[in-house]
């Protein structure tokens, strides 16, 4: 007997919490006002294919909101590694996200396509959002048919050797602020152009090279920039690198 009493009791109580939790989850002192959102990496903002997504939150019922299903909508996202969501009560939820590490940030060369690289896969990101990853990844521009071809099969061992020279120069970013690959050439590389234009110069890189050696090239370039001092009012001086030679043009 008295272990039925036990058991009514505690159904009663668990009954009554329900009860409790469903008329709190209706009153406007418990509907989420606001998303906080921490981002685990270097980004400034929140990317907006996934701000439209936790903003849908906002108004809800903080007890009624299911965070398990919307977690899991947003971690499906390819360029979310993970999310964690929590409520603060009364009327905040609470989100700490972090992305996939691209080595690189990818465009086509005529604007409409942006992407981040997670392995061999190239992850397509929206446009208005390629000015968040623009701004801390070393950027790479290549034709709009590679990049659909890559967007399809996936990136190649070429490829991943100018990802690799690409990130190997990030010390050199005050000199370069523009790198494009064009993969159409009779040689199988093809060829990196790395734009200088502090030095009015454009370098060509026709050959898998060491990061080292564009370093080396570029320190070149500088000192022979600056004993020609009509450079600034000339036309753009091109150097081309091979693995064994610096050439200007």
């Amino acid at each position: 007997m008295t272990r039925r009493i036990a058991i009514y009791g505690a159904t009663f109580v668990v009954l009554l919490l329900l009860l409790l939790l469903l008329a709190l989850s209706h009153l406007p002192f418990f509907t989420i006002s606001q998303v906080q959102v921490k981002i685990d990496g270097p980004l400034n903002h929140v990317p907006s294919e996934i701000s439209d997504r936790l903003s849908t939150l906002v108004g809800q019922g903080i007890f009624r909101v299911s965070l398990r299903s919307t977690k899991k909508r947003i971690e499906q996202l390819p360029i979310v590694s993970s999310l964690a969501l929590s409520r603060d009560l009364p009327s905040t939820v609470r989100a700490t996200i972090s992305f996939i590490d691209s080595p690189v940030f990818l465009q086509s060369e005529d604007g409409e396509r942006s992407y981040l690289v997670d392995g061999r896969t190239l992850v397509p990101i929206e446009n208005g959002d390629a000015g968040l990853w623009a701004d801390h990844l070393p950027t790479i521009e290549v034709p709009l048919e590679y990049a659909l071809l890559m967007e399809r099969y996936g990136t190649d061992s070429v490829f991943a050797s100018v990802m690799a020279l690409t990130r190997g120069l990030s010390g050199e970013a005050s000199l370069i602020t523009h790198i494009k690959y064009d993969n159409n050439s009779i040689n199988s590389f093809g060829k990196m152009v790395l734009d200088l234009p502090s030095l009015n110069a454009r370098l060509r890189v026709r050959e898998p090279v060491d990061p080292k050696h564009v370093q080396t090239a570029l320190y070149w370039i500088e000192q022979d920039r600056k004993e020609d001092l009509s450079f600034l009012s000339s036309g753009i001086q091109r150097y081309d690198l091979y693995k064994e030679a610096l050439v200007r043009r």
